[in-house]
């Protein structure tokens, strides 16, 4: 029992003594990670569509019959909002890319670029693209609104769809678990290099002991 207090006391000891170096290791190793970080990193831009998609309100529909049409929706929407990732809407965004823009992606790297969400009332389905180029970024989620549009109207011809552009935007992209890993390894430098003064402080004292013991 004694071992181990003596043990946890020792490490406290140590702390005490070096937390400013340990303090030095990791604000420089996190510095030198984010800027790590910045030198390494792309500017990516993202541009948004928001479909608007509800059926009209006829004016003997019911309250709850309402509801029942709004439940419905959303589900309708979950489904497309999987569909935006499907290969075959891939496939028919990177066709109309071609034909109108004489732009042609692989389908994987394609579908990398896009995602999307339903928004909380259910009534709209935005859809985001997000590329190096902002002129593919733009006509990508463009393409796949009208894409997506289409799609919703074939299913449901009573299905009101208009989409709403949301002003794009830029962003730098780069991983920022370089700085986590940079502030770590700084800690280990400074660590290293407080145990080596420490031990080279013993070291000195076991010499000058040894020396005073001879003479």
């Amino acid at each position: 029992m004694k071992s181990k207090l003596f043990f946890f006391s020792d490490r406290i000891a140590f702390l005490r003594r070096w937390w400013w170096l340990l303090a030095i290791g990791l604000v420089g190793g996190l510095l030198f990670g984010s800027g790590l970080r910045q030198f390494g990193s792309k500017t990516v831009y993202k541009s948004s569509v928001a479909l608007q998609v509800y059926h009209l309100k006829s004016k003997s529909m019911s309250k709850q019959a309402y509801i029942r049409q709004k439940k419905s929706e959303l589900n309708d929407l979950s489904k497309y909002s999987v569909v935006v990732k499907s290969y075959d809407t891939i496939q028919a965004v990177n066709d109309s890319l071609h034909y109108y823009y004489g732009v042609w992606i692989n389908n994987v790297d394609l579908g990398q670029m896009f995602d999307s969400s339903v928004a909380v009332d259910g009534q709209s389905l935005t859809i985001n693209c997000i590329s190096s180029s902002k002129e593919l970024s733009r006509y990508g989620v463009r393409t796949m609104a009208r894409i997506i549009k289409m799609r919703i109207k074939d299913a449901d011809e009573s299905m009101n769809v208009s989409f709403r552009i949301i002003p794009g935007y830029s962003v730098q992209y780069g991983n920022t678990d370089v700085i986590f890993y940079s502030g770590v390894v700084g800690v280990f430098i400074m660590c290293m290099v407080a145990l080596g003064i420490e031990f080279g402080g013993l070291n000195e004292q076991h010499d000058d002991h040894s020396e005073s013991k001879r003479n």
